[in-house]
Order: C-alpha cells, then structure tokens, then sequence
C-alpha cells in the first residue's frame, strides 16, 4: 500500500487497518481473506472494548468529583449554619448579621443544579455521541 493513501486515508486506527488489508489481500485465496478479515473483526471489538472502557472511566471519574465536591460545599455550609445558630443562641450576633440566609441556600440548590445539568449534557454530547 502507498504510504501517502494510508495517511490521507481518515477515520479510526481500525478504519486505517481495514483500508490496509483490503488493499493487500486483494491477490490472495477466498480462506486467506476470510483469515484476514476476521483480524479486521478482532481489531474492531478490541477497539470497541477499549472505548467503552474509556468513558465508563470518565464518567465515574466525573461523577466523584461532582459527589465529593458538592458533598464538601455543603458540609461546609453545615458547619457555618450550626456555628451561627450557637452564636445567635449566646446573643453574640443578631438575625441581621447571619450569613447563611434563604437567598444562600436558594442560590446553593440552583448552583446544584446547574451543575448536574451542565456535567451531564457534557457527558452526553463527548462520550456517548455516535461518532467515533
């Protein structure tokens, strides 16, 4: 095979080596081309196996960080509410002076989820398009 057809040859590796066995089992017998066209096969569902694993990783490495990052926002945001129900139980601050209010909390659960849906379109679109 010409080494410049290969390389303007587009698509996946299993693509390029597809292009490439047709072109050198086109002199040989009907069960030498079945041989190598069960190569072709065999490179394909490994190449297969290799993506899915690929984004099954990426999604459950996105996923944990999504769960540890939000679990952490709100564990903080736990400790300051408790802090500040202590201090208005002691009179050291007055209601006006909380910081943790509605407004904080809305804008928490909107915050979440604008992030879920943002994560999972991403997701979505990236890994589980039909395009290789």
């Amino acid at each position: 095979m010409d080494k410049k057809k290969l390389f303007k040859t587009s698509g996946s590796p299993t693509a390029i080596y597809r292009q490439a066995i047709t072109d050198i089992i086109e002199d040989k017998t009907p069960n030498e081309k079945k041989v190598d066209l069960l190569e072709v096969k065999i490179a394909e569902a490994s190449e297969e196996r290799y993506t899915k694993k690929i984004k099954s990783t990426f999604f459950f490495t996105t996923l944990g960080v999504f769960i540890i990052s939000n679990f952490f926002v709100y564990t903080t945001i736990g400790f300051i509410l408790c802090h500040e129900k202590s201090l208005l139980a002691e009179n050291k601050i007055d209601y006006s002076e909380v910081v943790i209010n509605s407004t904080v909390v809305s804008s928490l659960i909107g915050a979440t989820f604008v992030q879920v849906g943002a994560a999972f379109l991403v997701m979505a679109k990236k890994l589980f398009s039909q395009k290789s």
